[in-house]
C-alpha cells in the first residue's frame, strides 16, 4: 500500500537575500504563495509586480532574477500502522536550493528538470512539520561558476563563449528568446508529495532478444522495502 500527501496548502515566501527593504522590493514580511507555481507568479499575485507577460513590464522586474528567495509551510502528520517508510518527493524545483525540515537541512539539489526523492524516515514528528526551501539566483550562481570555469581553464573573463545559463540546469527558454521574455525564475514548479509505504517497485526495466526458439525476456527490478516480489509474464 502506498499512501500519497499533497503538500500544497499554506505556503508563503519572503526575499532573503537582504534584509528588510531592497531596490524593487519593500515587503519584508511572508506573503502567501501558489505551489505548484513559481515567484513571479507569486509576486504580481502579492501586488508586487506587474504581469511580466504585458507591454513592457519585463524590463521593470529584471531584480527579481538576481535575488534569493525562500519559501516554507506547515503540515501535519501522524505515524500510520504498516506504512513505516516516508519519503518526501519533489516532482520540480527550479532550481538551485536547499530544502529543510523542522530546521534541519536533509537535501540540495541544482537540477530543475530531475526530480527529487529525500528519505525523511525517523525525521518527520507527530503534529506539526515544519518545511522550508531556501533558492539562489540562477543568474548569480551561474555567473560564479563561469568565472571558476574560466579561470581553471585559463580563458580571459571577456570571452563571450559561453553565458550565465550554461552552467545550470535549467530552462534555457527562461534567459529570453525571440519569441519570449526573459525571466529567470525560481519556485516549486511541479507537486510536492509526501509518500508512505512498506515496500514500493522503483524502477522495472524490460530487454527483449530474439532467440532461435522464440524470445528471451530479461527483467530488471528495483524494490525498496521488505516483503515478497513477484513477477508474472503473459503472452499475448
Amino acid at each position: 500500500m502506498l499512501q500519497t500527501t499533497f503538500l500544497h496548502d499554506g505556503w508563503e515566501f519572503i526575499r532573503t537575500d537582504l534584509e528588510g527593504g531592497t531596490i524593487g522590493y519593500s515587503k519584508s514580511e511572508w506573503l502567501p504563495a501558489m505551489v505548484p507555481g513559481h515567484v513571479h507568479a507569486d509576486l504580481v499575485s502579492n501586488g508586487v509586480i506587474a504581469d511580466p507577460h504585458a507591454e513592457m513590464n519585463e524590463m521593470g522586474c529584471q531584480w527579481v532574477d538576481r535575488a534569493d528567495w525562500s519559501y516554507r509551510t506547515t503540515f501535519e502528520w501522524s505515524t500510520k500502522e504498516g506504512l513505516p517508510i516516508r519519503v518526501l518527493r519533489f516532482e520540480g524545483l527550479d532550481t538551485i536550493c536547499t530544502v529543510l525540515l523542522n530546521g534541519e537541512e536533509i537535501a540540495k539539489h541544482d537540477n530543475m528538470h530531475v526530480p527529487l526523492e529525500v528519505d525523511v524516515t525517523g525525521k518527520l514528528k507527530e503534529g506539526v512539520n515544519d518545511l522550508r526551501i531556501d533558492f539562489q539566483s540562477a543568474i548569480r550562481v551561474g555567473e560564479i561558476r563561469r568565472l571558476e570555469y574560466y579561470m581553471s581553464e585559463g580563458l580571459p573573463p571577456e570571452t563571450d563563449r559561453f553565458d550565465e545559463r550554461s552552467f545550470v540546469r535549467k530552462a534555457q527558454y527562461m534567459y529570453g528568446w525571440d519569441w519570449g521574455p526573459r525571466l529567470v525564475s525560481v519556485g516549486i514548479w511541479r507537486p510536492v508529495r509526501l509518500l508512505e509505504f512498506a515496500s514500493r517497485i522503483t524502477d522495472v526495466h524490460v530487454q527483449t532478444e530474439r532467440t532461435e526458439k522464440g524470445w528471451k525476456l530479461t527483467l530488471d527490478t528495483r524494490y525498496e522495502g521488505e516483503g515478497e516480489l513477484r513477477h508474472t509474464f503473459t503472452s499475448g
